[in-house]
């Protein structure tokens, strides 16, 4: 999906991001309207320190609601 809107070619979907606690139970649910990706940013790897993996995706939209 963010390859083809960075080639041009912007495709707006409803998209749902949702929280869950460690018994797998839904905690928040966000759903955002007519989403696209805007950014991505790959894991930067460092084999010298045992730190996670952190990829983010930052996501234009037109309105959420909260549940």
């Amino acid at each position: 999906w963010f390859q083809d809107v960075s080639r041009g070619k912007i495709e707006r979907k409803d998209v749902s991001v949702v929280l869950y606690n460690s018994q797998q139970e839904e905690v928040r649910r966000w759903n955002l309207r007519e989403a696209f990706p805007s950014k991505w940013v790959g894991p930067a790897f460092n084999t010298t320190t045992p730190a996670v993996a952190i990829e983010s995706l930052e996501l234009v939209h037109h309105g959420f609601e909260v549940e």
